[in-house]
């Protein structure tokens, strides 16, 4: 399963929950098959971060939380 896939399903199955989205924050919590990790990004350092253990940089609880909030405009891609 590619990561725009399994991100898709998380938002489908409502296990992707936005706590906070600014222009300048955002902080999510997403309950993963493994875990509940969370997911933020600030303006400052202009990066998206997860606690889950994805160590190649793109995992599918950012992806579902990017989907969501760059969609509405919150953030930059």
């Amino acid at each position: 399963m590619t990561v725009a896939t399994k991100a898709r399903a998380l938002l489908s199955e409502a296990r992707v929950q936005i706590r906070f989205a600014t222009d300048q924050l955002v902080a999510a919590t997403v309950a993963g098959d493994h875990d509940v990790y969370e997911v933020r990004w600030d303006s400052f350092s202009a990066r998206w971060e997860c606690s889950c253990p994805e160590l190649r940089g793109r995992c599918s609880h950012v992806e579902a939380v990017k989907q969501v909030t760059c969609s509405a405009g919150r953030v930059a891609r």
